[in-house]
């Protein structure tokens, strides 16, 4: 019987459908409790914050990075 699915392709796709269906946003029977809420909170609240320091990385800090090691690789370059 396992190997059924793989040799009827369209049954392991019509399940692995129903299985995204039941795991998306609009497959849950109950709504989320005040503690599930909290955490979501917590974690959104988190990860704003690690965009803002990964965005000030990417943004600010690296390109003068960049830079520098431009300049030095074509200073070095030129010596030679």
């Amino acid at each position: 019987a396992r190997e059924d699915a793989f040799r009827a392709p369209m049954r392991l796709f019509g399940r692995l459908g129903a299985l995204a269906n039941d795991a998306g946003w609009d497959g849950a029977d109950f709504a989320p409790t005040d503690q599930q809420r909290e955490v979501h909170a917590i974690l959104t609240e988190r990860f704003e914050s690690a965009r803002t320091v990964y965005r000030r990385l990417m943004d600010e800090q690296l390109p003068p990075f960049w830079r520098a090691l431009a300049d030095a690789r074509a200073a070095g370059g030129a010596s030679r």
